[in-house]
């Protein structure tokens, strides 16, 4: 199975990542198996007959985890230090133009980031892919950034019909944003309580339509929010913080 996000076009030699990770930054936490694909396709006018890829992995990468998955054609592979070397020899491969089903290839691994890498440490990954002894090309770069816990939004009701309350992202990594743009007082607040009903964060008077709660210092679990103008509530709903 090779499950990816759907895309209107793309170079066909890439690399990619599974999972892709939360939010912009694409956070993972530092225990998440990561599956790397590198898929190639000859671009050119004639057969190749020899693929090489180099992989040099991340420092924040444990080395010792590394599993190979899969490859679309028989291979041999060495892992030194950091840097992965896969070779498919006699492969063969026609071109794409007149050979659009055989001139395509993948190589599968997993790996886990290092037990003791920091939050907040980024890692970024590129290979180079090598069509017998043409220049190499270069893939895109996949990047994960270590968190610790994520926000899901899990539900959000806008009671006042004439007031559209809006929560995002979802998910997210440690902050939530509440566009408050329909509010027309800012005679307004946001309350957010735990699943005990005790009242842990308090925002009023908000005046620029948009507001930014940093979950950082929230426990695990459940909690709910409520959205107020002019002691009306105008919108309520709960989510979610999980490692």
């Amino acid at each position: 199975k090779d499950c990816r996000e759907s895309v209107t076009s793309w170079d066909p030699n890439e690399k990619l990542a599974t999972p892709v990770g939360y939010h912009e930054p694409h956070y993972i936490r530092k225990d998440q198996i990561i599956e790397f694909g590198i898929n190639f396709e000859n671009l050119g006018n004639d057969t190749a007959y020899l693929v090489k890829i180099i992989d040099t992995l991340s420092s924040f990468l444990d080395t010792s985890t590394f599993k190979f998955l899969s490859s679309s054609h028989p291979c041999f592979y060495e892992l030194n230090e950091n840097v992965l070397s896969i070779t498919f020899p006699k492969i063969n491969l026609l071109w794409t133009a007149l050979y659009p089903d055989s001139s395509k290839g993948f190589f599968h691994y997993s790996i886990s980031p290092v037990s003791n890498v920091a939050l907040d440490s980024k890692i970024e990954n590129t290979a180079f892919i090598y069509f017998d002894n043409n220049a190499p090309v270069k893939t895109n770069t996949t990047f994960h950034t270590i968190g610790e816990q994520f926000v899901r939004i899990l539900s959000i009701k806008n009671v006042n019909k004439l007031v559209l309350i809006n929560a995002y992202p979802n998910p997210a990594s440690d902050r939530i944003m509440f566009d408050l743009n329909g509010l027309v007082s800012t005679n307004n607040a946001v309350k957010i309580y735990d699943i005990n009903g005790r009242l842990i964060d308090f925002r009023a008077n908000i005046s620029n339509g948009i507001i930014e709660i940093s979950t950082k210092e929230f426990r695990i679990g459940n909690y709910y929010f409520t959205i107020e103008e002019d002691n009306n509530n105008v919108a309520s709903g709960k989510f979610i913080i999980a490692y």
